[in-house]
């Protein structure tokens, strides 16, 4: 499994999104900065029709566009969801 950490800061609610990828799936986490105590998280599932939508609306609710962005990217760089 593959984890990645944003450190976003101000930009994001917490300040910090880990995203964990699996072979057949894709985890975002919502984490507080000062702790890295959890605050939520999302999973979607490869082969899910609207897994990238799922994560483009949590993460727009979480940060930015900008940042939603890169971190859907990074997901889809590194697997296929479809």
């Amino acid at each position: 499994m593959a984890t990645k950490t944003f450190k976003i800061g101000e930009w994001c609610i917490g300040g910090v999104l880990t995203v964990q990828l699996g072979l057949e799936h894709a985890t975002v986490i919502n984490k507080k900065w000062g702790s890295l105590s959890e605050i939520d998280r999302i999973q979607v599932v490869k082969g899910d029709s609207g897994a990238i939508a799922q994560l483009d609306d949590y993460l727009n609710d979480k940060t930015s566009s900008y940042y939603a962005d890169k971190v859907i990217k990074y997901i889809t760089s590194k697997i296929d969801l479809r």
